[in-house]
């Protein structure tokens, strides 16, 4: 089920969490630590009873959609797999400020099942675009053939800058 919060001061931290549904978040920053795997699934079952998960959808679905960070802390195991029900894993929405993804150093992050591209940063409204991968980190993107790319930044604003950081030892 999905955790939809209207303050967009909260922050919300996943630390050993496994998850299974529909949009795991939607808030300011998430911030994930430990092993933690977050998986997309069209419908699930728990003691007997069948749920069918909701997504965010504001530009599209995504598993995970803060307004403006994400934060994977240093050393984090983390899979993120939309499983073909969301067009993203990560989707930072949020308007008139800058969207940073932060992958801390020595993190191992996996992110896969997503049907059109595994990053999406739309920032209509100015705000830049930063993804920061530290020292060490391991960071592996698949999307299907039909998918359009691993990271779509926004391409409609040209006031809006965007920024790979890959630090060394990443890959």
């Amino acid at each position: 089920t999905p955790r939809f919060f209207d303050n967009s001061k909260i922050r919300l931290v996943y630390n050993n969490v496994q998850a299974v549904g529909g949009t795991a978040v939607s808030l300011k920053t998430f911030e994930i630590k430990g092993n933690t795997r977050i998986n997309g699934a069209s419908s699930y079952t728990y003691n007997g009873t069948i749920y069918i998960p909701a997504y965010s959808d504001i530009h599209g679905t995504a598993l995970i959609s803060p307004a403006f960070n994400v934060v994977i802390d240093n050393g984090a195991n983390v899979v993120l797999d939309a499983g073909g029900s969301a067009e993203y894993n990560i989707q930072l929405q949020g308007n008139w400020g800058t969207h940073t993804i932060s992958i801390g150093d020595n993190a191992h992050v996996e992110m896969r099942g997503a049907t059109w591209s595994n990053v999406y940063m739309p920032s209509y409204y100015n705000g830049d675009n930063v993804i920061n991968v530290g020292n060490n980190a391991y960071v592996d993107m698949t999307v299907p053939d039909s998918a359009t790319d691993n990271i779509d930044f926004n391409y409609d604003n040209t006031s809006v800058n965007n920024t790979v950081n890959i630090n060394p030892g990443a890959f």
